[in-house]
């Protein structure tokens, strides 16, 4: 779903899928994540469903992931780095996804996670390029994760915009190799 479709929508769907999921697929363990808006869209969704479904998922990874849609500094300035992404843009996503939307209601967990009660949260893997304006969503959510003794690994990639894992660099291999490396320690640590 594209930014025409709001929070509420976007994650309702998303909430059915794990739950509906779970029948259809036959697994009792499931993963969620998602690279930008779909990072967003994984979180919101998470933190949804931690009273409900939240003992079928075992991990979340968040990719260059949007968290406060009411912005970062980096969202704002990344100090002039090279990156895909411009504040003007993001600010026009941001409003296509939220119309009407004031600040204090783009604080609501389900529309900026990066407020929600994280406590119950399933291990992530929460990674980021440091030219990307949305650096600091992840780097926030990095550290408030680890505050609140959540297991994150937070992999934070030199010379990378948003976007990076698309792109035929070192650093989108080593970051491939690094989510494999996760997800099989997820899958053997669990014995899934």
């Amino acid at each position: 779903m594209g930014p025409g479709h709001g929070a509420p929508r976007r994650i309702a769907a998303a909430v059915w899928l794990l739950s509906e999921g779970a029948k259809e697929f036959g697994s009792e363990r499931m993963f969620i994540g998602g690279e930008s808006a779909g990072a967003h869209l994984a979180l919101a969704t998470a933190n949804r469903i931690q009273d409900r479904l939240g003992a079928l998922l075992h991990g979340l990874n968040l990719v260059f992931g949007i968290y406060d849609l009411n912005g970062t500094p980096s969202q704002h300035d990344n100090g002039g780095r090279k990156d895909l992404l411009d504040p003007e843009g993001i600010r026009m996503f941001v409003e296509a996804f939220t119309p009407g939307m004031s600040e204090e209601q783009r604080r609501h967990p389900d529309v900026s996670p990066l407020y929600a009660d994280l406590l119950d949260l399933p291990p992530a893997l929460v990674s980021v390029g440091v030219n990307d304006h949305f650096r600091d969503d992840s780097l926030f959510l990095g550290a408030r994760l680890l505050a609140d003794e959540r297991q994150v690994d937070l992999a934070v990639l030199p010379d990378s915009p948003h976007g990076f894992t698309q792109l035929p660099t070192k650093m989108a291999a080593t970051f491939q190799d690094r989510l494999n490396a996760w997800w099989n320690e997820r899958l053997m640590g669990n014995g899934l």
